[in-house]
């Protein structure tokens, strides 16, 4: 094994391990708590040992009984070693905390060694002795053993990639594991799936500096927290600090950090939360900063993103220190999902854990907006419920009609629906039983029916066929499809309207026609050769006072264009675009226009007229 490293796990039962979680076991700072094995790296044909701990152990020490070494077979794989690559690949990060809380990332990029498949118990080592410590997951990869990192290491989760770990995640002291994906999307950005063996006590992840930028995460503690990160006093003094700034993150068992090795004065315990959403399902606290030293050193700090935690002592808050939750986060927690609550934004001090049952915060009022509204046969209108206060735990509302022969409504939307003339009552009645509710007034008027022109109302001269035949009931004049320009047309009113109707068109090389052509009159050109592109219609007298007249234009490359009425310009000038057909509708002064698919036919642009 000439020019290789030889690693292997020191015994578990070492002096200064037996001591910390003895005093750990002692103050009861959790029912079930595995540290990590500490590792030594021994060049092969030297003597002593490097030991990545606070305890010194001989390489002369016997092997732990049951884990017997044989000379020439490793005992950890280190996947650096044997997978580096050259390949720069992408990933997301936020450059600040404000960025994280608004979801504003910055994409960086960096040569990474791909993270392999081991099927083995052996433990695999992440280290920074190739691409300065990034890694990359790249599809589905499996780890049954331990992954160590012993360094500051940074991982990527390409878009679509799995990582399953069966062993767990041990980071040495004062190390630190960054995690980042390559996607905000849900369905494609890459996952972690990371379990602690069965056999014994242990999260998940263990160690003291993580941050995680996106992913999905999910950390499996088993008879613990899911994420474990611990302070250490020692020399140098080593904080312990989670940071969530994206992704999606579910500890099962809860996560914790915990000040409370060494000089308790001296080391800092930070869980802080920027972005992205946050599961702690813990079994006896969910979401936990803790100073046992009672030095104020533990800080829980909620910036931004959502976070649901469940506990049965404790769902969320701070021992020995401080929790913050900020304006407009949103925090739930309780002691099972179904009894989460929404925590409003507050500042807890010292020493602060509870489970926020959701009875504590009832609805005082309702509010429905609009408070009156006047719906036409057959229109649709949806409500607005307000709950106060804003942290009551129960928001929802159920949506109740006084009269469904008037106006239904949906019980959960709030959408009214105008069914007959005549008034109904909305009522909106908040769900928590409190019978605190509120109300709509809703009046349903008849629908006006447009009055089409019955008679020989509209005729149009089109390039080709000349003249076509007179068309009635507002169905459209001209040709579409065929590509061939309005040259001319006319228009007369109905019989029995008394007044008159005026119009007249903007014709290619003249403009806007300076006469206006009246009750059968000719407005455009023929035999020239001229396309009309935009036209003026309106009426006057008597029939100006009591209809409104609709029109609009199908315009080459545009298609149908939105409706025009009462002289307004509907078509385009100074675009060269031909005038294909035309609608034209009366209806009742003041009426609704016409909707926008009319006659078998559907409006295609959003304006009326477009002047280039």
């Amino acid at each position: 094994m000439a020019n290789t490293e030889r690693i292997r796990k020191a015994a578990p039962t070492s002096l200064a391990l037996s001591l910390v979680a003895a005093l750990i076991m002692a103050l009861g700072l959790c029912p079930a708590f595995a540290l990590a094995s500490e590792i030594e790296v021994v060049p092969e044909g030297s003597e002593g040992s490097v030991v990545v701990a606070q305890s010194e152990v001989s390489t002369d020490e016997p092997e732990p009984e049951g884990q017997p070494v044989e000379e020439g077979e490793p005992v950890v794989s280190v996947q650096d070693l044997e997978t580096a690559s050259n390949v720069s690949y992408s990933y997301l990060y936020y450059a600040s905390e404000g960025d994280a809380r608004n979801g504003k990332t910055t994409s960086g990029s960096h040569d990474c060694t791909k993270v392999e498949n081991s099927a083995t118990a052996s433990d695999v080592i992440w280290s920074t002795t190739s691409n300065e410590g990034w890694y990359v997951v790249e599809g589905e990869k499996t780890i049954k053993g331990l992954i160590e990192v012993t360094g500051d290491v940074h991982l990527i989760l390409a878009d679509g990639a799995k990582l399953i770990g069966h062993g767990g995640i041990v980071l040495s002291l004062g190390k630190s594991l960054t995690i980042y994906a390559q996607s905000t999307d849900k369905n494609s950005m890459g996952a972690m799936e990371i379990t602690h063996p069965t056999d014994d006590a242990g999260s998940a992840i263990l160690g003291q500096k993580l941050t995680i930028n996106g992913g999905r995460l999910s950390f499996t503690g088993h008879n613990t927290y899911g994420i474990f990160l611990c302070a250490n006093g020692s020399d140098p003094i080593r904080d312990a600090r989670l940071t969530i700034n994206g992704g999606e993150v579910t500890a099962n068992g809860g996560i914790q950090v915990l000040s409370s090795l060494g000089d308790a004065n001296n080391i800092n315990a930070s869980l802080t939360i920027n972005g992205g959403t946050v599961i702690a399902d813990g079994g006896y606290y969910g979401l936990l900063a803790w100073d046992d030293g009672g030095n104020g050193r533990a800080k829980a700090t909620i910036n931004g993103g959502t976070v649901t935690a469940f506990g049965e002592d404790g769902a969320i808050g701070t021992k020995g220190g401080t929790l913050t939750i900020g304006e407009g986060v949103t925090v739930k927690a309780g002691e099972s999902e179904g009894s989460a609550a929404n925590i409003p934004a507050q500042d807890f001090q010292t020493d602060h854990t509870q489970t926020w049952a959701q009875t504590t915060v009832p609805v005082t009022g309702v509010t429905v907006t609009p408070a009156s509204t006047t719906l036409t046969v057959g229109d649709t209108s949806t409500l607005t419920a307000t709950i106060k206060p804003d942290h009551a735990v129960v928001k929802g509302v159920a949506w109740t009609s006084s009269n469904a022969g008037v106006a239904t409504v949906d019980e959960k939307t709030g959408e009214v629906t105008a069914v007959a003339v005549g008034t109904a009552t909305i009522t909106a009645t908040a769900n928590d039983g409190s019978g605190k509710s509120a109300s709509c007034a809703v009046t349903v008027k008849a629908k006006p029916t447009p009055v089409s022109i019955p008679d020989a109302s509209v005729v149009a001269h089109v390039q080709r066929i000349g003249w076509m035949v007179p068309v009635t009931d507002g169905t459209a004049a001209g040709t579409t499809g065929k590509s061939r320009r309005l040259e001319a047309l006319t228009l007369r009113l109905p019989e029995g309207v008394s007044g008159g109707i005026e119009y007249r068109g903007h014709v290619q090389r003249s403009g806007w026609e300076e006469t206006w052509a009246t009750d059968g009159a000719t407005s455009g050109t023929t035999g020239k050769s001229r396309r009309m592109e935009a036209v003026q219609i309106q009426l006057t007298g008597a029939a100006k006072d009591a209809y409104d007249v609709y029109y609009r234009v199908h315009v080459q490359r545009l298609g149908w264009m939105a409706w025009a009425k009462n002289g307004e310009e509907a078509g385009t000038t100074g675009m060269s675009r031909r005038a294909e057909a035309i609608q034209v509708v009366l209806v009742k002064k003041d009426a609704p226009a016409p909707e926008a698919t009319y006659k078998g036919v559907t409006q295609n642009y959003a304006k009326a007229f477009v002047k280039k």
